[in-house]
């Protein structure tokens, strides 16, 4: 009597999902390493910190809003934090990524610190952020009528967006 081999003893070689596991892994050694190598790239940084902005300043007039009393939003550019009145701090990014915040003067509180006011009726007291690490760029505008917050496109050192 002969014996038939059934389809598992014959087959030799590796599955579809082990490939994918390994080839998925070997993506994220990669990335992982890319990044120690060339650290985060600046326009990736100003885009993040430009949403973190964009979320905590439309949080901020949400809030002014729905509570029917001015909320206030404190910018540190030294430190890179923005914060709701309140609430903890948010950082902005590294040391390396420049800030710049205009406001009413009134609101300044010293050096690279100042303010903005949203009111109940969604207006706001109006400003611009500035931001810039290595080349790449992006502002917001505060309208003040409004209270809306304006994105202004990011733009690398390359003039790429």
């Amino acid at each position: 009597m002969e014996r038939i081999a059934t389809y598992r003893e014959s087959e030799a070689g590796f599955t579809l999902f082990e490939l994918l596991i390994v080839l998925a892994i070997s993506s994220l050694v990669v990335a992982a390493l890319m990044t120690l190598a060339f650290g985060p790239r600046p326009a990736i940084e100003v885009r993040a910190a430009q949403s973190t902005l964009i979320a905590t300043l439309r949080d901020a007039r949400a809030q002014a809003i729905s509570l029917n009393r001015p909320v206030n939003v404190n910018l540190n550019v030294n430190a890179r934090q923005i914060g709701i009145e309140g609430s903890a701090p948010i950082s902005l990014g590294s040391d390396d990524l420049a800030v710049e915040f205009t406001t009413a003067r009134k609101l300044t509180v010293g050096e690279g610190e100042g303010a903005l006011i949203f009111f109940p009726d969604g207006s706001s007291t109006g400003g611009r952020v500035t931001l810039n690490r290595g080349g790449a760029s992006a502002s917001l505008d505060i309208d003040w009528l409004t209270g809306r917050v304006h994105q202004i496109e990011a733009e690398a050192a390359d003039g790429a967006r």
